[in-house]
């Protein structure tokens, strides 16, 4: 194959892998290179909340080094307040996670959460 046919069949996202993903109907998922994910449930209503932390501008430097990020979360179904603070290492990891009124989960609680909501809006 000649250099021309080469890149015809393959590109720089992936080659022809990515390319038949994409005709076929399984769409790469886009990465968010600058967003670090933390999943949080309330402890009044139960709604589990995502929430995208932007490292380039949500997160200030801490004192002891690595990140600290202050927010105060609100979920969409009882509204209450949940002031957080979560402090990350230089690699950007979770080293101290405090919330009021609510409980950080993982990613696959989140996910088993989210699942059951939908069941129960069928």
């Amino acid at each position: 194959m000649d250099a021309v046919s080469q890149r015809r069949h393959t590109n720089s996202r992936g080659g022809t892998v990515s390319f038949l993903r994409r005709l076929f109907g399984q769409p790469e998922a886009p990465r968010d290179e600058r967003g670090i994910y933390l999943y949080a449930v309330c402890d009044r209503c139960g709604q589990p909340l995502r929430i995208r932390v932007d490292r380039q501008y949500d997160l200030n430097p801490h004192d002891e080094g690595g990140y600290i990020w202050q927010k105060t979360l609100v979920d969409s179904r009882c509204f209450r307040p949940m002031p957080t603070v979560v402090i990350f290492d230089r690699n950007y990891h979770p080293i101290s996670m405090e919330i009021e009124g609510g409980h950080y989960i993982s990613q696959e609680a989140y996910e088993a959460a989210e699942r059951a909501a939908t069941h129960e809006e069928e």
